[in-house]
């Protein structure tokens, strides 16, 4: 669930007349002119300027200020093709101003891109002036920009070693830091730990110099990864505080939208919040392409689906395929094309999934006019949208209208926010009537839950493994003979609150155990630590380590309850847990994320009876219930 971190304009430099002593009269007539063009930029006169500095120029050609100060001013009014002129002009001059390397470099950027002569200019201007602190960090953005980020860190260490009060800097270096860590991902516990713990660093020392948004969001998120609810309470008005004030501004919040589903913020909030995104996305990415023709009438509904997690370790894919596979095999009344936007993974799902559906594409490689035209010429009735705002989305794209009628479904538990998309594929219990407003999407209710599911391709719900056979599946302790309760969820879903509940539950539940499941080791250490300090001790929690799907289901068979998170409910993980014949006590909220646990016992136990038996709508309830529905299973 990652944020991408914010890089910033590049840092640019203006140069004022010096005071020259013994100069000649075009010496003394071009300074003149420069300090006239000095007060008219200083005052926002750009074009002004931009003439007065030429006029400095032609009158003493050897001095490179005029030459330089013209290029900054046509910069600034998008003439960049003559600024870069005047900028190798006074580089002719003087090949060792840094100033002048700095901003020559950033102007090819800007027209450029990340393409290769563009890093050579930065690489001679870094070899040139390695005590130059902004071209380290503007080196530094390329770096990041162009995916190389372990480069990037290194550049933005070599701008604090010379500047050390640069504050965004650190902003960024923690932002990358916090990225490489989810990359790392728990194919190594340590190297995460090591780079989570340099990206907080970073990240608290930019908050020391200087209050930025994009740093406080990455510092609320990489504590949430640590579960280090240290001032989590002060930290999340902070970055409330800091939303409202970007909303009013008209610019999208620092914080991804996938971490905001995650954190205490209201439905309205999240609405605001994906509508500034959505629609700083579609500005961003408007391509030059011509309005789509009305859809031509071919005799069938033509449906498509559009996914970057079609691949067996993401929940869209094993919770959806049999859906895709279903229409994908077409029928007299429609027709189904599978977009794939993210490479094969050669998993057996995967292959199943483009071995039965008759129409796929991969568009995974495919550049966003290409995408776009590809979909157009498929004629589609309804695009089924399932990225939303999370990795991979293509929000640009979809605001170019591939298809008349578009739908989001399944992979965003919010709205869109904006006018891109038009419905979404939802029910009663995550959005029910009073909470419609926070949508911008039309709802289009199922009479059950929205929340598919199907576990036919894993076969019949495994048995439990005995210790001997799973041992590296089951808690260090053994579970037998106590009343398991059990959370799989990621621990970045817990908080403070939450562990406060579960600590009096376990004293009101007697002989009752905790597991959890770890991901990353600090965390746990973090998570044990606030359960000891609300009196749940060695036996009251159990640990264990996480596993492929089969293995999870099947080890869940050995719990007793399933305790869920409010913020943000477990989802695939509820129906993983329901499939495993384990009830699930969940606890409701406003947001659709904190409601997808209603929705899906609400479809399996009967609305009047079960449901109300297992989700709740208070902490107390929670509380209550769960001591309630524990001592029939402990007496059993």
């Amino acid at each position: 669930m990652a944020a991408r971190a914010a890089i910033p304009l590049f840092i640019l430099t203006v140069v004022s007349a010096a005071s020259h002593v013994d100069k000649n009269a075009a010496e003394a007539a071009a300074d003149a002119l420069l300090v006239r063009g000095s007060r008219l930029q200083a005052g926002g006169r750009f074009s002004e300027a931009a003439q007065l500095y030429r006029r400095a120029a032609a009158t003493n050609p050897q001095d490179w200020i005029a030459h330089y100060n013209t290029g900054v001013s046509l910069s600034a009014i998008g003439q960049e093709q003559k600024a870069g002129a005047y900028y190798l002009a006074a580089l002719r001059i003087a090949p060792r101003q840094c100033d002048v390397r700095n901003n020559y470099a950033n102007l090819l950027l800007k027209v450029h891109g990340a393409a290769t002569p563009v890093r050579t200019a930065f690489q001679e201007a870094v070899a040139t002036c390695p005590r130059h602190s902004n071209l380290h960090f503007n080196y530094g953005n390329l770096l990041a920009n162009s995916g190389h980020a372990a480069a990037a860190v290194r550049h933005y260490e070599a701008a604090l070693r010379i500047d050390p009060r640069n504050a965004m800097a650190y902003t960024n270096q923690g932002g990358l830091l916090m990225m490489e860590s989810y990359q790392v991902g728990i194919a190594s516990s340590a190297q995460w730990a090591t780079l989570m713990t340099e990206a907080q660093r970073a990240l608290q020392a930019a908050l020391v110099l200087q209050p930025i948004p994009m740093a406080l969001s990455n510092l609320v998120e990489v504590n949430k990864q640590l579960c280090n609810w240290r001032r989590s309470r002060y930290m999340y008005a902070r970055l409330r505080q800091d939303i409202a004030s970007q909303l009013r501004k008209g610019q999208p919040p620092s914080l991804s939208a996938m971490q905001a589903l995650t954190y205490p913020l209201s439905a309205a909030m999240l609405l605001h919040i994906n509508t500034a995104r959505t629609n700083a996305q579609a500005s961003a990415g408007r391509l030059r392409l011509p309005q789509p023709h009305p859809a031509v009438p071919h005799g069938k509904l033509r449906v498509g689906f559009a996914s970057h997690d079609l691949r067996l370790d993401h929940p869209v894919c094993v919770c959806t395929h049999s859906l895709m596979r279903l229409l994908g095999k077409h029928t007299a009344r429609h027709e189904a094309v599978v977009y794939f936007s993210s490479p094969s993974d050669g998993s057996e799902l995967r292959v199943r999934l483009e071995r039965e559906v008759k129409v796929w594409r991969d568009i995974s490689t495919a550049a966003p006019e290409a995408a776009l035209r590809r979909m157009r010429s498929d004629a589609l009735n309804i695009l089924i949208e399932m990225n939303g705002h999370t990795a991979g989305s293509r929000i640009a794209l979809l605001a170019q209208q591939p298809a008349p009628i578009m739908l989001s479904f399944f992979g965003f538990a919010s709205t869109i926010g904006g006018s891109v998309v038009q419905y979404a594929l939802l029910d009663y219990s995550v959005v029910p009537p009073d909470l419609a407003p926070n949508f911008s999407e039309k709802p289009v209710l199922m009479p059950s839950s929205y929340y598919a599911n199907d576990y036919a391709f894993f076969g019949a719900p495994p048995a439990a493994l005995t210790v001997a056979q799973g041992r590296h599946m089951y808690p260090e302790r053994p579970l037998e003979g106590r009343l398991v309760l059990v959370n799989t969820n990621h621990l970045y879903k817990l908080g403070p609150g939450i562990v406060d509940v579960w600590a009096n539950i376990n004293r009101r539940v007697r002989d009752s155990v905790l597991w959890l499941v770890q991901t990353y080791r600090p965390a746990r250490d973090m998570v044990t630590k606030e359960a000891r300090a609300r009196g749940m001790g060695r036996r009251s929690i159990a640990w264990s380590m996480r596993v492929g799907i089969t293995e999870h289901i099947a080890r869940t068979t050995r719990a007793d309850l399933f305790l869920d998170t409010p913020l943000y409910n477990a989802h695939t993980v509820a129906t993983d847990t329901l499939w495993a014949g384990v009830p699930l006590l969940t606890i409701v909220g406003e947001t659709m994320s904190s409601r997808v646990g209603l929705s899906i016992v609400s479809a399996v136990f009967d609305h009047s009876r079960g449901s109300s038996a297992l989700a709740m709508g208070t902490v107390k309830e929670y509380e209550d219930g769960a001591s309630r529905l524990a001592m029939p299973i402990k007496s059993a």
